[in-house]
């Protein structure tokens, strides 16, 4: 069922174009990488490489 349900997304990613995609699921990140071939981040992921850094940094 979630093949069914994945395929659906995936044809409409390939159809927007999409160059990423953004889920807190790792289940649905790892179904969409598998039938999609797109990078799927973590929002927290998205955020991490939107500001430039690998590591946290604390603040002082």
């Amino acid at each position: 069922m979630s093949v069914a349900i994945g395929q659906n997304l995936a044809r409409t990613l390939r159809e927007f174009g999409a160059p990423v995609v953004v889920s807190d699921c790792e289940g649905c990140r790892m179904q969409i990488k598998h039938l999609t071939g797109l990078e799927a981040l973590h929002p927290v992921q998205l955020l991490r490489d939107a500001y430039g850094s690998n590591e946290c940094k604390k603040s002082v």
